[in-house]
């Protein structure tokens, strides 16, 4: 039931006129429409696609707290033929599945996950195909996410959770990377432990560890940071 004929809501009125292609940037634009379901008493349920839309969550909720969030990201190129081209969209199931299991969120088992995340991007893609740039290097961008939303303080895995496709016209990551990048070799800080972190899972708290560093080397003038092993500095 979860891999197909899940319902959908399209939006009375599209956002699409007022998106200016020509200066999208990255991930400030999203597309009218996203995938969600909810994990309740031990099951997966509830798949639907609807508009893309605020949701409440409370204060509470662990996942702002202890940060018990994965997510991952891919992109739908249009092609010549006007048609969306994906490369390898089941790795990124496996990833994503690798990252929940990393951080104690009970996803459903790999080939259903990987059918699943296939089917409703596919739907995604198809209902919202105007919002995929034309313009080369420029895409549409598709994140899966992954929240806790049991409220409570306690430091434990959460026993509800969210899942989520959204998809957003983007630009290019870096503003000149047509002309080649420059990076700042980083020998202070680490983005995640050699041996035992969270460096393998797509999760918040490895991005969180790279904002600071990031931050400084655009200060200096670079596109981005070059990391070093987190033992030798190497």
């Amino acid at each position: 039931m979860l891999l197909s004929n899940f319902p959908v809501t399209r939006v009375r009125q599209s956002r699409l006129s007022q998106v200016d292609f020509d200066n999208l940037g990255f991930g400030k634009v999203f597309s009218d429409h996203m995938f969600s379901m909810v994990y309740e008493n031990g099951s997966w349920r509830d798949p639907a696609i609807h508009p893309y839309e605020p949701m409440s969550l409370e204060p509470g909720v662990g996942m702002l707290h202890y940060g018990q969030t994965v997510f991952d990201g891919y992109k739908a190129f249009r092609g010549v033929d006007g048609e969306a081209r994906i490369f390898r969209p089941d790795m990124n199931a496996q990833r994503l599945f690798n990252s929940c299991r990393r951080l104690c969120i009970p996803i459903m088992e790999v080939d259903q996950l990987r059918e699943l995340m296939i089917a409703a991007t596919r739907e995604l893609i198809e209902l919202d195909h105007a919002w995929m740039p034309s313009r080369w290097g420029h895409s549409l961008y598709v994140r899966p996410l992954v929240i806790g939303t049991e409220a409570t303080l306690e430091v434990k895995a959460a026993s509800s959770y969210r899942f989520m496709i959204m998809t957003a016209p983007v630009g290019s990551f870096f503003a000149n990377s047509q002309h080649g990048i420059s990076l700042r070799v980083e020998d202070q800080y680490t983005r995640a432990a050699s041996i035992g972190g969270l460096g393998a899972a797509k999760t918040a708290a490895n991005y969180a560890a790279s904002l600071l560093p990031t931050y400084e080397s655009r200060e200096q003038g670079f596109d981005q940071v070059l990391w070093l092993d987190s033992i030798e500095h190497r």
